[in-house]
């Protein structure tokens, strides 16, 4: 008599434990949808197991509530929309969720892409520069503006103008 109080009560706080899981269960965006559709049916599987019920509806509208704001134009949506068995519903949420990677794989790439063109658009500005520079300080071109010039020491001796340029680009080079 005393064991069977025990396992009632130690049933009983457990499926309240569990039936507490279930209704505050929230996907973490961190999370994958698959793995967050795991522990659901766990959880309803547990409590079932304890001979406790979970109808269609509460699974529905549990699940629904659980999922993170990434799905919030979906939860709008299938809002209205009636669905024959949980499963249909978490067929839904997949599609959903199969369609954002997709789109997130797809920004990803126009990314990728534009940092490409802009790297590639630097190294040809940069090839391009040092085309203009290659004539060995035959002239002015190449100089970098008046800050960077006075910065700038040419090492040739008899160089009658040591700021403002480099031996590779002095005007006063043998060259």
């Amino acid at each position: 008599d005393l064991l069977e109080k025990v396992h009632v009560t130690t049933g009983e706080v457990a499926a309240s434990a569990i039936w507490q899981k279930f209704w505050n269960l929230r996907m973490d965006d961190s999370d994958t949808l698959e793995n967050h559709v795991k522990e659901f049916r766990s959880l309803t599987t547990r409590l079932v197991n304890l001979g406790k019920t979970v109808d269609k509806d509460q699974k529905i509208n549990v699940f629904k509530a659980s999922l993170p704001a990434r799905f919030n134009t979906l939860k709008v949506v299938i809002q209205s929309q009636t669905f024959e068995t949980f499963e249909d519903l978490v067929a839904r949420v997949k599609l959903d969720d199969e369609n954002q990677q997709m789109e997130k794989q797809r920004e990803d790439q126009i990314a990728s892409l534009a940092r490409s063109k802009a790297s590639s658009s630097s190294k040809n500005k940069s090839n391009n520069n040092n085309n203009k520079n290659s004539n060995k300080g035959k002239g002015k071109a190449g100089n970098t503006g008046k800050s960077g010039r006075s910065q700038l020491k040419c090492t040739i001796s008899w160089c009658p103008h040591k700021k403002g340029h480099t031996a590779d680009r002095c005007w006063f080079s043998e060259e």
